[in-house]
């Protein structure tokens, strides 16, 4: 238990963003891991609140994984991310 609250406060006071969204596609930094994404491989997306409490998730499926992400905590609310998410990936199909 302890473990696990100081790696989630460890992880709260760094610098470095979980979920970062560009035109050219997005990153995911999660568990000292980072995993680069184009819109072109993302194939699918989708942001679910949990069944069972107040966690959000953006489930991601691409050419090369499937993935859901804990979004509840970030600075953006659900809604903004999945606002931006619509902005990038259909901008991306208008070429």
């Amino acid at each position: 238990m302890v473990s696990a609250i100081y790696k989630l406060t460890r992880k709260v006071l760094s610098d470095t963003p979980i979920l970062i969204l560009s035109k050219f596609g997005l990153v995911i930094h999660d568990r000292r891991k980072q995993e680069s994404f184009h819109w072109v491989q993302v194939l699918d997306w989708k942001v679910e609140k949990d069944e069972d409490g107040p966690t959000y998730y953006l489930k991601l499926q691409t050419t090369e994984s499937n993935r859901k992400i804990n979004i509840s905590w970030l600075d953006k609310r659900p809604e903004e991310i999945e606002s931006l998410l619509q902005v990038f990936t259909s901008s991306q199909h208008r070429g």
